[in-house]
């Protein structure tokens, strides 16, 4: 088994898919998700943040694995960044088939105003 880690940043909105390229089963370890204002007023840009998988199998297959409600950019507080980190226990949960991806969304609420990187962590796992 090894660990991958995938990454992507831009601006706007979030619509990025993840997986690995042998056809292997694997885990969803992490994802970090930071966010940064680049322009405009001190607004709230906040929205919901979805981790879907996408199977192999076909669309009756796919689920949310997971949702942080208000991700982006705050005001107040700055930044409402994300990092799940997924314990060992919990894994199992969140195992995918060889071909399955793992889909991260966010629709940016400040039409371009914040920036983020997210980086997703994969271990390959036996078949």
């Amino acid at each position: 088994m090894s660990r991958v880690d995938r990454w992507i940043s831009g601006s706007g909105s979030i619509d990025a898919s993840f997986g690995l390229d042998a056809p292997v089963p694997f885990v969803l370890v992490q994802v970090q998700a930071h966010f940064r204002r680049e322009s405009g007023a001190a607004a709230s840009y906040l929205a919901p943040l979805l981790i879907r998988r996408f199977a192999a199998a076909g669309r009756r297959f796919d689920n949310e694995l997971w949702r942080l409600e208000s991700a982006g950019v705050a005001a107040d507080d700055g930044p409402h960044d994300v990092n799940l980190r997924i314990a060992g226990d919990e894994q199992t949960f969140y195992r995918l088939a060889a071909g399955d991806s793992v889909k991260i969304a966010w629709s940016d609420p400040s039409a371009g105003a914040v920036a983020w990187g997210v980086i997703v962590t994969l271990d390959e796992q036996e078949d």
